[in-house]
This record gives C-alpha cells, structure tokens and sequence, in this order.
C-alpha cells in the first residue's frame, strides 16, 4: 500500500488483533475499552474510505528501535514516537493532515511535526496535555448554552478550542480553527421533538469527517474473516494481514470502479473475497522455479510401427500373440 496514490489527510488509530492464548508472552496486550480486549496492538495509518497505508506492531520496549528515529524522539512518550513512524511514510506531507485521538495528541507533538516534518495534524487532546491554556473554568463553560467555543493560540501556532456540545469537547491543530463556522444537531429538545442546530466550528467538522479510517477497516475485516485458530500465536496476525490486503483491494476496486464512471460488478466486499478465492484456484501452477519466457517444445520423430502386409494380414494364418519384455502396445 506504500506504492499506491494515497488520499490526504489520514487518520492514525490502534488496531487490535484478538488473540486470547497463552503463547504469545508479553506481546498480547489488554484493553478494556476496545471490542476486542485482548489481543496484539498494532498502531495503523489509513485513509477516511478506510485503506490502511501502514502499520505497525507493539512490541514493548522494542517497537521503535528500527523506526529511524531520533534521540529526541525515542524521548517522547508512546502515542508520540508512533505517530512519527507512521508519518515518515507519507508520500506528501506538505499536503497532508493527519487526524489522532487524544490517545496520541500534545502540543509538543503539533509543534514538533510542523517544525521537523512540515506536517499538519489535529485531533482531539486531554485536559492534562495543554500546559498552561488559560481556558475558563470546566463548571463555568458547562454553563454557557450548548454551541459556544473559546479557543487560544499559542506561540508555537498551535490552537487549542473547547467547544460545548452535550458536554465540553477539548481539540488541539496546527491545521484549522475556529473559522468558518457551520451547523451541527445538538441536543434533543422535547418541546419541540427534535435536535435543535447549534454552532460548530471547523475544527469539529473536520475531525468528524476524517477520523474513522482505521474503524472503517476494521469493519471491513471482521466482515468476513479467515478464521485462525490455532495453537501459533503468529496464526491471526497473518490471517489479518490476509484480511486487510482483501479489504484494502476492495476499496481500491470501488474507487477504480467509480474512477471510470462504472458500476462495480462485485457489491459487497463479500463478492469480492469469492472472486478472489476463485481466481487463485484456476490460475495455473507449476512445480520449480519460474521461468521468463515458456520453452519452445522439440519435435520429437518417432519410428513408424511395424505393420504387416496385407497378404499376411488376412491369410488367416498362425496369428498368435507375443510376449515381449518392453511391454509396448504398439508392437503387440
């Protein structure tokens, strides 16, 4: 997926890999607030139509030592050093923005990818992330009607906006803010028996419009999954990397489809895994090493039979069968 046009901007999200057995040592890993609790973390970078460009594994202590990175940036926490790994992948990253859960985000973070990386990213942040912003007090903006923003600029050109939905939402950019304003369903009123429309700023609309991409393949994959259970631990990572390749396909063939201005053929990513599976077992295979081009076959002149005259053929005479030791038929 490295080598194929890649939409911009992307999102980076964990993927999980279930895996509940005993073998895999400190490799598999617990999360309770994931779907699947237990399994192998893996850190993927993907597309909004759901396309994973990259991922990569959680091993420990040991995730990013092969990452190319930096002393400074194996100083930083996890969710930081992961982002950066995933970026040093992006083909064009003066034209990207990338979007991450509060999970990842920080300011030093936005400053650090603008600054070394001349990348753009947002996302949401954790009240403990966002230094000294001096915001108004929690209790005192949960009173304000819902729709209302503050935000504050820092010197490093990081914005960070609070804005008031059914609860405050925090979100730190270097790549939007609060302008241009739009509409979003806020709360349900029940005098009037619906959400009444509320002020949303573009840093919201944004980050809801781009963050999904690694969900969305995750839901592609556990549509129609090999099944890898197994006493290997290694079994369902390479089960999902079979998964994600059919998955990642799919998208591309909706989108080449789409391209062309036609309707695809295969609906559902469940037609497309048939036609795949029924492809691979008509194609022709053959034992050794491949060849470049097929060898020319050699004509083989083979001695004529002997045949008998005709007389003898029909004289009705001593016709009897013959044992010979090289068994062939043609001599019978």
């Amino acid at each position: 997926m490295l080598y194929i046009g890649q939409e911009v901007p992307g999102s980076i999200d964990e993927i999980t890999i279930g895996y509940k057995g005993s073998y895999a040592g400190t490799l598999k890993q617990y999360n309770p607030k994931k779907p699947t609790k237990w399994g192998f973390k893996f850190f993927g970078l993907a597309s909004s139509s759901g396309q994973v460009y990259d991922f990569l594994p959680y091993c420990g202590s040991t995730t990013f030592l092969n990452c190319g990175l930096s002393e400074e940036e194996l100083k930083m926490g996890v969710g930081a050093q992961s982002v950066i790994s995933l970026c040093k992948s992006i083909k064009d990253p003066d034209n990207t923005i990338v979007f991450f859960d509060n999970w990842f985000n920080g300011l030093n973070l936005l400053a650090y990818l603008r600054e070394k990386y001349n990348l753009l990213a947002l996302g949401t942040i954790r009240k403990d992330r966002i230094q000294k912003c001096p915001l108004t007090a929690e209790a005192a903006f949960k009173k304000l009607p819902p729709g209302s923003v503050e935000s504050h600029v820092s010197a490093q050109a990081t914005v960070v906006v609070r804005w008031l939905d059914t609860k405050p939402v925090l979100l730190a950019s270097s790549a939007a803010g609060v302008e241009p304003m739009s509409s979003a369903k806020g709360q349900f009123v029940k005098s009037s028996g619906c959400r009444q429309d509320i002020a949303c700023p573009r840093i919201i609309e944004l980050y809801n419009q781009y963050i999904g991409g690694v969900d969305l393949s995750d839901q592609y994959v556990a549509e129609n999954s090999v099944p890898t259970r197994s006493k290997r631990w290694y079994f369902p990572i390479f089960g999902y990397k079979i998964d994600l390749a059919l998955a990642n396909s799919y998208i591309q063939y909706v989108k080449d489809d789409e391209l062309l201005g036609l309707v695809p053929e295969l609906k559902t990513s469940k037609d497309f895994r048939l036609e795949v599976s029924k492809s691979l077992r008509t194609v022709e295979s053959h034992r050794g090493r491949p060849t470049t081009a097929k060898a020319a076959k050699k004509n083989l002149i083979q001695s004529p039979s002997y045949r008998p005259s005709e007389e003898t053929r029909l004289d009705g005479l001593n016709h009897w069968p013959t044992s010979e030791r090289t068994r062939r038929k043609k001599i019978c």
